[in-house]
């Protein structure tokens, strides 16, 4: 029991105003609302920090098309499918991604890896790939070669 600032009546600790008198009593705040409190302050303070680094950068990181190679390989892939629909790619991991070399091959890459889909009987199988593409610029790829195996 805790006691009424007002008329020092006993209050229980649930009450929001003294039974007695009437005055309110005041609610502790909990741990958790000034963790949280804080927890959202340190959140802006580095998303702050965070802002003004990107902003006073003047220089665009140019992505690699190397970084894009596999998943643009399944878009050519489904395509290619007669369920596309139903094209299920595995981890990045089951992937191997080569980078092709010689003249004219600038941003050329051969990437191998699984396919599951339905085939003409709807059942689903598995299926190695071989693609072969090329990155020609302003988000813009073209397929070379593909082959299931």
């Amino acid at each position: 029991m805790k006691k009424c600032p007002s008329c020092k009546h006993a209050v229980s600790p649930k009450a929001e105003t003294c039974p007695n008198c009437g005055h309110p009593i005041k609610k502790k705040t909990s741990g958790c609302a000034w963790l949280f409190l804080i927890a959202l302050v340190g959140i802006m303070i580095m998303a702050a920090i965070g802002g003004s680094e990107g902003s006073s950068s003047s220089s665009h990181k140019e992505t690699d098309p190397e970084d894009y190679a596999i998943t643009m390989s399944w878009v050519f892939v489904k395509k290619n499918l007669k369920s596309p629909s139903t094209a299920e790619f595995g981890r990045i991991s089951e992937y191997t991604l080569y980078a092709l070399e010689g003249e004219g091959w600038e941003h050329a890459y051969e990437v191998r890896g699984p396919v599951d889909s339905q085939n003409g009987f709807g059942a689903m199988i598995r299926s190695q790939y071989i693609s072969q593409l090329q990155y020609l610029g302003e988000d813009n790829w073209s397929l070379i070669d593909l082959r299931f195996e």
